[in-house]
């Protein structure tokens, strides 16, 4: 299954059924753009160190029953007119 080709909200279900962790997902993305970000340019800057965190961060919290959020857990990239605080 590519993880990258599902909606928000297939990949939502599949995070809270634990049938895939946000980790698996986030490494799933960076594994995408280093495929093909050489060739398109569509990214400025990475976070990738804590995007994983965030990641591991949501899984304990599934693995604990804590309800989460709808886009908890999933990546995603934001556009460069948007200021990112620390970033």
């Amino acid at each position: 299954m590519d993880l990258c080709k599902l909606t928000i909200h297939q990949l939502h279900d599949l995070l809270v059924k634990k049938e895939v962790t946000s980790r698996e997902a986030t490494e799933a993305l960076y594994r995408r753009i280093k495929e093909v970000d050489q060739r398109i340019r569509a990214y400025l800057l990475l976070t990738e160190e804590e995007a994983y965190r965030q990641a591991d961060q949501v899984d304990r919290n599934i693995a604990r029953g804590e309800e989460i959020g709808d886009l908890a857990g999933i990546p995603m990239g934001l556009n460069d007119i948007l200021c990112t605080k620390g970033v």
